[in-house]
């Protein structure tokens, strides 16, 4: 029942930034045997992604697709915007390589949201915080994004609060994001 509800699916991994404040690329930072890109690529296709879409310059996995942002420099907007478009699937499971502790299972619990819902993006939020880039979202808001980019940078929260959105509560800790040498550290108990 539960792949019932979550088929139907595009993965989406975002990596387009610069990782400036990390110092190196964050998608090739290892925990636990595997790189980021591929511990977030081997969630979404055992949750059942009937496409695999890579947000990012320079990215490579095999039985994925790089998609280049349409408008550069518009931040995570622009490879949500990009992804959106190229989707095949009405949903877009959309989850950050720098958020390696996000479970399958609560990504499992965030498709069931959505579809359950109605909601045009169902996010998992820590201690009442939305994190859009775990999140799922209509393929069909493309047009949208583009509408907020075309302009500039804007930040994701334009976004949701256009948009019917519901939040999934989790704990924050699952919401770590690598972002620094000093959460890498963090993450991997004080090795880096």
């Amino acid at each position: 029942m539960a792949e019932e509800k979550t088929a139907g699916f595009t993965g989406v991994i975002l990596a387009g930034g610069r990782s400036s404040r990390m110092g190196r690329d964050k998608a090739g930072l290892l925990w636990e045997g595997q790189t980021f890109l591929q511990l977030q690529a081997a969630k979404l296709r055992s949750l059942g992604a009937r496409e695999l879409l890579l947000s990012g310059a320079g990215l490579s996995l095999p039985g994925a697709r790089t998609v280049p942002d349409l408008y550069p420099d518009r931040g995570p907007l622009g490879g949500l915007h990009a992804s959106l478009r190229e989707a095949n699937c009405p949903r877009v499971l959309v989850l950050a390589v720098d958020l390696p502790l996000v479970p399958e299972g609560v990504l499992r619990d965030l498709l069931d949201l959505h579809s359950r819902s109605g909601a045009q993006v169902a996010a998992l939020a820590g201690d009442g915080r939305l994190q859009p880039l775990a999140a799922v979202y209509d393929a069909a808001l493309a047009g949208r994004v583009e509408a907020l980019i075309r302009e500039g940078p804007r930040p994701v929260r334009a976004l949701l609060e256009a948009c019917r959105t519901v939040s999934l509560p989790c704990s924050p800790s699952l919401l770590l994001n690598c972002n620094t040498q000093a959460d890498y550290q963090s993450l991997c108990g004080g090795s880096f």
